[in-house]
């Protein structure tokens, strides 16, 4: 066998693998490498400290709901108070080991927060869901 038909072989197979794993997946290769091999998130979270914006409904309120199955410590933010406090109680029922803190002014709760030296700190990593839905 040539050397230039064996590496055409290798590139045809590995194009023709590709297109089918891109037609048979439901998410892009990335996201599909990283729930194949990443990191597993109850490792991940749980423990951690989350502040959550835009927790009230939609995309929040789902990763405040799987950030509740991780174990994570949840700092739940949002404009709808309503709403908020009905995902509060769901993320209690999911994870009865939470919390619940009662906070009567989030103004003034924000800055001692973040001073706070007992708390670990807030920003490895950032997600901000901030906006309508």
């Amino acid at each position: 066998m040539d050397l230039f038909y064996l590496l055409g072989l290798i590139l045809v197979l590995a194009l023709v693998s590709f297109t089918v794993l891109i037609l048979v997946n439901d998410s892009d290769i990335v996201t599909f490498l990283a729930e194949r091999f990443g990191k597993d998130p109850d490792t991940v979270f749980k423990g951690k400290v989350v502040w959550l914006t835009g927790a009230s409904s939609g995309i929040g309120e789902s990763i405040a709901a799987e950030l509740a199955k991780c174990g994570a410590k949840i700092i739940l933010s949002a404009r709808r108070k309503e709403e908020l406090e009905r995902v509060r109680s769901d993320c209690l029922k999911i994870n009865p080991l939470l919390r619940e803190k009662d906070v009567p002014n989030p103004k003034a709760f924000v800055g001692p927060t973040l001073a706070h030296s007992n708390w670990p700190a807030i920003g490895d990593d950032s997600w901000d869901h901030v906006g309508p839905n």
